[in-house]
C-alpha cells in the first residue's frame, strides 16, 4: 500500500508537468521561429522511421 500510495502521486504529477512543458513548447514555438523546429523535427523523425519500417 506504501507503494501505491507513492506512485500515484508521482504519476499524476509527472502527467501534470508533461502537460505544462507541451503547453510551453507550443507556445514559445509560436512566439519564435517556427520554421527551423519542425524542419529539424521532421528530418529526425524520417530518419527514424526509415530504418524501423524499411520501406522507404
Amino acid at each position: 500500500m506504501d507503494w501505491i500510495s507513492l506512485i500515484v502521486p508521482v504519476m499524476g504529477g509527472a502527467i501534470l508537468i508533461g502537460g505544462v512543458v507541451v503547453a510551453w513548447v507550443s507556445i514559445r514555438s509560436r512566439g519564435q521561429k517556427p520554421p527551423h523546429k519542425p524542419g529539424k523535427r521532421s528530418r529526425i523523425s524520417n530518419r527514424h522511421i526509415n530504418p524501423k519500417t524499411g520501406s522507404y
